[in-house]
């Protein structure tokens, strides 16, 4: 699989279908959204499903999975 960062609209697209998710509910929605991954066998939330995103964790140290040559993305 081809990591790479996501845009700008990819991430406000995650921030409203949370919003979608919760606002009706009162809250409901967002609870079962982030509890998805307890039970989601690519670990992802609702929204990251939505919209076709990984989140990626990185630890100190751990090479840069973008290939980026920014400076400010490499350790």
């Amino acid at each position: 699989m081809n990591f790479e960062e996501i845009g700008l609209s990819t991430a406000a697209w995650r921030i409203v279908f949370s919003g979608l998710l919760s606002v009706p509910t009162l809250g409901i929605g967002g609870i079962v959204d982030s509890a998805w991954i307890l039970w989601d066998s690519d670990k992802q939330a609702l929204r990251d499903k939505a919209a076709r995103t990984w989140v990626v964790r990185l630890d100190q140290g751990d090479a840069d999975p973008y290939g980026s040559s920014d400076p400010y993305l490499q350790r």
